[in-house]
Order: structure tokens, then sequence, then C-alpha cells
């Protein structure tokens, strides 16, 4: 289920759209982006989500392009308080009560009692009135920020959120709206939303995400009745097309809500329906044009980041001049990052650095720089790098927050790091692998490594070499994850851990093209291991796609 709804105060009640916009520009635009994809079946009670991670990054992406201040909470980041703290930390900022605050959801959520939850990373099924996250709070912890515009996108309730329930059975209520407030449904009461291999998105929030970078844009300006028109029409009739039910959003509004109010604008020129500006109709399309091509490249860099790169690059060659060179030198970084060429990424972050320091990338290209080197493994550079990012860039509270914990970890890589570990039980020494796998999982693998190696008869090493397939699947190394399962199943074969590993050895020679392995491996699942109902489900699931596939 989605929710899409937008809160606003009595003054924007029948407003000029060009003295909206205006306001809109000259006040701040802040963003908290929440996903939460790795839900722990055993102890949350929830199946974990294929792209709700991913929803969240790409909206996060789309978000900082458009200018809002982003603050990103994936996973373990994603608990409740911290997520309610962090809104009422975004409405202490100057200037906020002009201005315009977003919060996304992406995950799990449905009713209990009279109120809609959403399932945070640590939430429990049993018990979601005392440990999930209630949509009301969420709403008002931003009212009491006092933000003149606010929106909350929730693409959650999707498809089987128990295991054992029927999709949508414990879908959102049909709750009573508060003043001024807008609810936009992803879904009918009951329904289902669906996620999408094609797309590797939640369909709304894919649709979404295409809405706000500029389908959903009408004379330049994403509104929210022009974005909710988009994505109602996109996803009913995408769906209707491609799954087996359709997914219709829908609206509705309490008697309070009049007009229309800004959330994005593209660039191009907002004329005033009493005056017409008919001077530089030359620079207005240019303007115009430079902004549809960079446009275009974000649009492909959501998809396919390689293929955005010579997109940029083309941009940057029509109009080196453009107020969007910084940001198209930097996205091109992040696709060289997203690559792993770091070492062209740093070359892109540097000239960000060097020829645009006063732009608004700048902090984020030195923090990705100090990334990149680390990367590399040259940490002296990345400690360098990421201190000045702290020393330089002390006003962005983000990005020193991000530097800093990554300098947490390259002291932790340093010769004196392992003599603290070799006094940590194995417990401790797992719990920290397990940390890292949340955050990073390319440097859980090691960790993990190290924990096993130290304690090979742990009753925790079924659990650690699954871990590592699982981070070895995450990094596409289909073949090693494949290894990691297999030890699993055939010297921890009566582990907790033995269907999860059969299942994903299943799902990665699946992604391996290799159809008689998977479809072995995944009739097995349902063979060996009948009790475990939401293993058997998943398998059924993947084997129907193959079956599909193998119609085409």
């Amino acid at each position: 289920m989605a929710l899409l709804a937008g809160a606003v105060c009595a003054e924007t009640k029948d407003v000029n759209l060009v003295q909206e916009t205006q306001q809109f520009e000259q006040g701040s635009k802040v963003a908290i982006v929440v996903g939460v994809k790795s839900y722990d079946q055993r102890l949350n009670g929830f199946r974990p989500l294929d792209y709700a991670g991913e929803d969240a990054k790409q909206v996060a992406a789309v978000l900082k392009n458009l200018g809002y201040q982003v603050e990103l909470l994936v996973d373990g980041q994603a608990s409740p308080n911290v997520i309610l703290n962090r809104i009422r930390q975004k409405g202490k900022l100057p200037g906020i009560q002009n201005g315009t605050m977003l919060f996304y959801f992406s995950g799990h959520g449905f009713a209990v009692g009279h109120d809609n939850y959403l399932a945070a990373w640590d939430s429990v099924a049993e018990d979601l009135q005392d440990s999930g996250l209630g949509i009301s709070k969420v709403v008002d912890a931003i009212r009491s920020t006092q933000v003149r515009r606010a929106v909350l996108l929730v693409d959650a309730c999707r498809n089987d959120p128990r295991p054992g329930r029927k999709g949508g059975s414990d879908s959102y209520m049909d709750v009573d709206t508060g003043e001024g407030v807008q609810i936009f449904y992803s879904t009918r009461f009951g329904d289902v939303s669906w996620e999408n291999d094609a797309f590797k998105h939640g369909v709304f929030s894919y649709f979404l995400m295409q809405g706000l970078s500029g389908q959903g844009a009408q004379n330049g300006l994403v509104t929210f009745n022009s974005l909710a028109n988009y994505v109602e029409g996109e996803v009913s009739r995408w769906t209707d097309s491609n799954m087996s039910q359709t997914q219709q959003p829908f609206r509705r509004s309490d008697g309070d809500f009049y007009g229309d109010f800004v959330l994005a604008r593209l660039g191009e020129t907002v004329k005033s329906p009493v005056i017409e500006i008919n001077e530089e109709v030359h620079v207005e399309k240019q303007q115009s044009n430079e902004r549809s091509i960079y446009d275009n490249a974000f649009a492909t860099l959501l998809q396919e980041p390689k293929e955005a790169i010579p997109e940029f690059r083309s941009f940057l060659e029509k109009f080196p001049k453009s107020s969007l060179a910084a940001s198209a030198h930097y996205w091109i970084g992040e696709a060289l990052y997203a690559e792993k060429d770091f070492q062209s990424a740093i070359q892109e972050f540097l000239i960000v650095l060097k020829d645009y320091k006063d732009s608004d990338k700048a902090a984020d290209a030195a923090l990705k720089m100090g990334y990149s080197f680390y990367e590399l493994k040259d940490w002296d550079k990345a400690r360098k790098t990421l201190e000045d990012v702290q020393r330089f860039f002390p006003e962005n509270k983000e990005v020193v927050a991000l530097a800093g914990e990554k300098l947490a970890k390259i002291k932790n890589l340093s010769p004196d790091s392992g003599k603290k570990s070799k006094g940590l039980s194995d417990r401790a020494l797992y719990d920290d692998a397990f940390a890292t796998l949340l955050q990073e999982p390319k440097e859980a693998i090691p960790e993990f490594r190290n924990f096993l190696e130290k304690f090979p008869k742990s009753s925790l090493a079924a659990s650690a070499h699954y871990w590592i397939g699982e981070a070895l699947y995450a990094e596409k190394d289909f073949q090693s994850a494949i290894q990691e399962f297999l030890i699993v199943l055939k010297d921890y074969k009566d582990s907790d851990k033995a269907a999860d590993a059969a299942l994903k050895m299943g799902y990665s020679f699946y992604e391996l093209k290799d159809w008689d392995e998977a479809r072995k491996t995944l009739e097995d699942v349902q063979r060996f291991f009948p009790e475990n109902k939401e293993v058997i489900k998943l398998a059924k699931e993947k084997l129907q796609i193959i079956t599909e596939q193998s119609k085409k």
C-alpha cells in the first residue's frame, strides 16, 4: 500500500501557482527517506522485500537532484525512534516553517486496531502496536515542525506482507484524514501493491520517481496534483497489462483542502497568467532544451548508471557553462563509482571540487571521493579526504556524519584493531560482522571469515556461512554465493539456515540463467523442507517465473 498525503496550512488555499512557486523556491526543502528490505523472517515475522532498499536509495537520489536536503535511513538505521527524531531535527532547520518537508517510506505496512503502522527494521509482526511506527505518529511529528508544505510518500503493504496471510488482507484501513491533508493510496483497500523484477522497484515507487524526474511535470513544475495524476494513470495501465491484478491508486481529501502546491521545479520558465513574458525567447528555449537533455541523462542513471555516463558527457559538451554542469560531473562520478571504477570517479569528483567549489554538489563530491579512496584501500588518502570533509563543510551535517562513520571504519582497519578483537566473544564478533553486513555487505565478508577462523565450532558458524553467501549474492558473485550456501547444506544440514540456504542457492542458479539447476534446487526446497511454508512459497513463485520465461 502506498500513501501520499500533503498537509498544507490554510494560507495555501486558492493560491496563485506563480506565487506558490516563488515561495517554494525561497523555502527550505528537506526529505526523510526510509527503506527496509532486510527483514529477518524468524526475528520479525516479515518476509524480506526484494526492492524496498533500492527504492529508498533511488528516491533519495531523485530528491537530491531536485534540491532537497535528504536524510537516508536504510534497514538497521530505520527504527521508529530514529525516524521520528530525524523528522523533528529537520523541523529545527532555519526557514523550515516556509519550506517543504517530504517523508518517504518503503517496506511493509498494514493496519492493526484503529491505526496504520509501518514495519520498521526492528518491528515485530505480532506486536506492531508497540514495535511498529504508527502513521499518525509520523503525521504528528511533521505537524509539530509547523512546516508550510508536508508530503508523505509511503510505499508499503506489498503482497503477502506476513507468512500465511493473503496479500492485502492486512492492508491499510480507510482512515479519516486530518485537517488540510490529502491522501493518495497506491491501491484500493484490500488489494496488493506490486514489486516487479523488470523495474527492480515497487511499481508505485518506480512511476513516482519517473513523475518526480519530469514525467509528471506541467510547464516545468511537478505539483501535488500533476504528480498524482501521472502516477495514477501509469500504475493502473501498467499493472493491468502486466500483472494478475490491476493496482489502482486513488485519492481522497477532507473538505478543507483546495488548490495545489509545488513539489519541484524542473527549470522551465513559469509564466504568469496575467503578464506574458516575451523577452529572451531564445534563452528560454535553450534553457528548456538543456534541462531536457540533463533530465534524460538522469532518468538513464536511475536505470543503467553506465549508460548515463556518455549522456552526461554529451550534455557537458553541448552546455559547458550550464548551471547544471557541476551536477552532471557529480553524477558521472556516482555512475563510475557504481561501476567500481573508483579512480575515474575520483577524477570527476575532483572536477566538482576544483571548478565548482561553491556548488551544492561540492560536499557530496568530497565525501564520495573519500569513499572512493576507501574502496581502493588507500587508507591515508581516504582518511585525509574525509577529515577535509568535516573541516571544509561543517554546515552540512549529513555529509559530516557520513564522513565520521567511514573514518571510524578506517580506524578499525588499522593494525591495532586486530588486537582489540582477540578478546571478543564469538557472539560479539559475530554481531559486529552482522552490523557491518547491514551497511556494507561486501565489507562484512572478511569479518565473517575472521569470525569463522577464530570460532570454527561456534553455534553461529552456519549463520556466518549463510550471511557470507547473502553478501556475495548482493555483490552479484553468484558462483561464490552458491559455494557458501552449499557449505551450510552439507556441514550444517540441521541448522535453521539450511532451508534459506537452499532457497538462495536456487535463486543464485536463476541469476546465472542455469534454469535446470535452479528448477532442480527449488524443487528440492519443497521436498526437503516441507515444514517451512515461507521458503516453499518463495520457491514456488520463482519456479513459476522460470516456467513463464521458458515459454517465451
